[in-house]
């Protein structure tokens, strides 16, 4: 008979066949089967390798309806390794839930899955406000939700998630990057030069984030369509084209593959050793900042940003009487949350335009009338 490897010694009683079986839906089921025979006899190792045998055949019974006892930290890892996380999830995206379940592992107990209640959630929200930004506060419970969505189909013992629809800590005023005022608007359309100029454009005509206009080749134009793959969502945008748009980019220079491309000469009339390739965040922003300044749009933090520009293309879809879905189809927007903040903007104001008419107009009628 082969070495004795599945064995686990009792104190009292008969010693035990143990086996770790895997499971499914991941993890492990450890099964003990009973050996009635004194440790040694000849009836122990004939009963030790009749179960032994049952078990390499695979006809030992595992009940169908064992879970996995696990933690917190293990779902962690095993949202971390999943096809889920590592395929479907933008880039962008995946660093955010990376850095949050950071921390929600640095400062929460490895405690079991399914012992997780909402008051809990709320208990660690406000305990980590006192010590962390709001918006890495918000982050991270955004973070904690996703997972734990992830582990309810996954044998983690939850049949809800308590992180749903926990409120966001405000972030200073609440308001965040601002949308443009017309006035700036209109001098940045008309003014402004070069790089700057071009990713006004796309930022302001096409709704996408800052990552996104970075990125965008020449290629990506099928006739008055752009063609985007979202950093931060993954998904893929195909935003048509505006004639305000089209004109300008009819007179942009293509010095590489993407639209908004490095300068081909440096400014003492050398050739660039960046020429034409595509611009980083930081790079972008040393052809940004100037004209912000030159115009006199840099004062006001949050104010006359690429990504309030964003902000304004999902405005003026509104104002256009566009629906949210169709909002969302071109601003890529995942829920309703941001678009409904704008809607519901955008709806006062009209509503209150259709109300101030109503009374001029009985005014007017009361008057007629006498």
């Amino acid at each position: 008979m082969k070495k004795i490897k599945y064995l686990k010694k009792s104190l009292r009683g008969p010693h035990y066949y143990r086996r770790q079986i895997p499971l499914t839906g991941g993890g492990y089921h450890h099964v003990y089967e009973p050996i009635p025979y004194e440790f040694g006899t000849p009836e122990f190792f004939t009963e030790y390798a009749r179960i032994n045998e049952k078990f390499e055949k695979g006809n030992a019974h595992v009940p169908l309806d064992v879970v996995p006892k696990k933690a917190l930290h293990a779902l962690i890892a095993d949202f971390l390794g999943s096809t889920e996380f590592n395929r479907d999830i933008g880039a962008r995206t995946r660093k955010e839930y990376e850095d949050g379940l950071a921390d929600i592992k640095s400062e929460w107990t490895d405690v079991p899955v399914k012992s997780i209640e909402r008051p809990n959630v709320l208990i660690f929200r406000d305990r980590m406000a006192k010590k962390w930004a709001p918006s890495r506060v918000n982050k991270n419970i955004k973070s904690l939700c996703r997972l734990l969505s992830f582990g309810m189909d996954r044998g983690y013992g939850l049949n809800h998630n308590p992180a749903v629809k926990i409120p966001n800590l405000e972030m200073g005023d609440g308001e965040g990057w601002r949308p443009w005022e017309p006035e700036s608007i209109q001098v940045a359309m008309s003014d402004f030069e070069g790089i700057a100029r071009t990713a006004f454009y796309l930022a302001y005509f096409t709704g996408q984030r800052d990552a996104d206009i970075r990125k965008m080749r020449w290629a990506d134009i099928a006739g008055e369509e752009v063609r985007v793959i979202q950093e931060k969502t993954g998904a893929e945008v195909w935003v048509p084209l505006h004639p305000d748009l089209q004109t300008e980019l009819a007179g942009t220079e293509r010095r590489g593959e993407t639209i908004i491309a490095a300068e081909l000469l440096r400014s003492d009339g050398l050739p660039s050793r960046t020429a034409g390739q595509s611009l980083s965040k930081a790079a972008l922003e040393k052809y940004w900042q100037p004209e912000r300044r030159r115009f006199g749009l840099n004062g006001v933090d949050k104010h006359n940003t690429r990504h309030g520009l964003r902000k304004n293309a999902t405005i003026n879809l509104l104002k256009a009487g566009c629906t949210n879905s169709e909002a969302k189809a071109i601003t890529g927007h995942s829920t309703d949350q941001m678009v409904n903040h704008y809607a519901k903007k955008v709806n006062q104001r009209r509503q209150a335009r259709a109300a101030m008419d109503k009374v001029v107009q009985f005014k007017k009628a009361a008057s007629e009338n006498g």
